[in-house]
């Protein structure tokens, strides 16, 4: 039997699936309008004040799980080959809801979607440095 296990699921679904909670349960220009609005903020030794919004927080949170993903892609093990299949279906289906979604055609989510990119990329890289075979072994 085949068992589930959170090995073979892409780290990047979390960052996608909290987007899109985010932006389909309330209006999409209200939630265009809190992507904008101020988490927190701090003064600067220059004077200016950096502040971060929930936009910064979604992308903060997305590249953090990329790392997770990067280091997955480096380890040996059969699931990975799987992982990386289903990188590049999330990686469709964050560029389906980009171009056919109202609210995800922003900045934040077009950062989001070029990590699935980078997600894919490194997984078919990595793939293709141990020769195809996620064992470790060439043929």
């Amino acid at each position: 039997m085949l068992r589930i296990t959170w090995k073979w699921v892409p780290a990047l679904i979390i960052p996608v699936a909290f987007y899109y909670v985010f932006v389909t349960f309330q209006d999409p220009e209200a939630a265009a309008e809190q992507m904008s609005s101020v988490v927190f903020s701090f003064g600067l030794s220059s004077g200016e004040y950096l502040a971060v919004r929930i936009g910064d927080c979604f992308v903060l949170l997305a590249f953090i799980f990329l790392f997770l993903e990067i280091m997955r892609a480096a380890v040996n093990e059969q699931y990975t080959k799987v992982n990386n299949i289903l990188s590049g279906l999330l990686c469709l289906l964050s560029f389906a809801l980009f171009i056919t979604e109202k609210g995800f055609a922003t900045p934040t989510f077009l950062v989001i979607f070029l990590f699935t990119i980078l997600d894919t990329v490194n997984g078919l890289n990595v793939w293709s440095k141990l020769g195809g075979d996620r064992s470790g072994t060439k043929n």
